[in-house]
């Protein structure tokens, strides 16, 4: 019984170890995306704003 215990807390806490990493990893593609289409976004300003 004590080892059942034992090991879903241990899987308990590999599984909430995989939530942080995933959380992290999903902000930080967000982040990354929201800059991409900032940049883009300014590029094509950039060019407007030259062609006038």
């Amino acid at each position: 019984m004590k080892k059942k215990v034992e090991k879903s807390k241990n899987q308990k806490e590999k599984l909430e170890s995989l939530c942080r990493l995933l959380h992290a990893e999903i902000k930080q593609n967000l982040v990354g995306t929201n800059n991409i289409d900032s940049n883009s976004m300014q590029a094509k300003a950039d060019s407007t704003n030259a062609t006038i």
